[in-house]
Parts: structure tokens; sequence; C-alpha cells
């Protein structure tokens, strides 16, 4: 790892052990996600909230974070929307989100109905579903996908 990666991961964990992220526009591209996905895996202080909306994270970094976070099933908000994951990434992070999630924006996240139709899944697998926040707007869902929703 080079020095710029290494004094990167150091400040990623830091965030990890404040409790809460919030990396919202902050140019995170996927090494940042992998990085911080690692410090998520290693770092086992309660986490609630993580912001890392309107970034730069694609399949790559989404897959990593999905790792990550299924070693905190203690978030309660997560903010994903606008980054650049596909329908790919998407599938990976799905099954793996917090179960304790009361807040989860995916806005503008590109998402399509059969992406929608992963997240009832999950929402449906959960014992006691504690979500109150859903924010899915500017994706690409049809009737269809609102009609699944609801």
């Amino acid at each position: 790892m080079d020095e710029d990666t290494e004094e990167t991961r150091r400040r990623l964990e830091v965030l990890c052990r404040q409790g809460a992220i919030d990396l919202a526009s902050c140019a995170i591209a996927d090494l940042e996600a992998v990085l911080l996905a690692q410090c998520l895996l290693e770092v086992k202080v309660p986490l609630k909230f993580v912001h890392l909306g309107a970034n730069s994270i694609s399949d790559e970094g989404i897959m990593a974070l999905a790792q990550g976070l299924s070693a905190h099933p203690e978030v309660e908000e997560l903010y994903l929307g606008s980054n650049l994951f596909s329908s790919q990434g998407f599938s990976v992070l799905c099954p793996l989100l917090p179960p304790s999630l009361k807040a989860l924006s995916l806005s503008g996240a590109m998402l399509s109905d059969p992406d929608i139709m992963h997240l009832c899944e999950f929402l449906l697998s959960l014992a006691t579903p504690k979500l109150k926040h859903l924010y899915l707007n500017g994706n690409s869902m049809t009737d269809e996908g609102l009609q699944t929703l609801v």
C-alpha cells in the first residue's frame, strides 16, 4: 500500500471508531470504498449512521461495502443514493443490508423493478422490520415496481 493510500485508510479508520460515517459528496470512489469496508470489518465500534451518498462508488466498491456493513447489523441509517453502482452491485448489497435499518436512501441509484424486488425480498426476510424511511426518488422504477413495494 502506498503512503497516500495508507493515510486514507488511517483517516477512514478514525471515522469508523466515531460510530458515524458521513462522507456524502466527498469524491469517494471504489478504492476508498474498499478501504472503508476493510475498516468496517476490523473496527468493532457500534456504528449507527453511514452516509456515502453523492459519490462515485461503483459495483466493486458497493460489493466491498456490503461485506463491511455485514459486520455492523446495528446500523440504523444508510444513505447510498447518487452513486454509480449497477443492479449487479445492488444484488450483492441487498441481502447484506443491516437488519436494524430505520432509514435507507437509494435515491438516484438507477434502480429498476427487479432491484426493487430484491429490496422487497430483503425487507420481507426481516423478523421485525424497523425501516421507517425509504427514499427511492430518482430511480427507474415503474408502476409495477411501486406496486411491489406496496
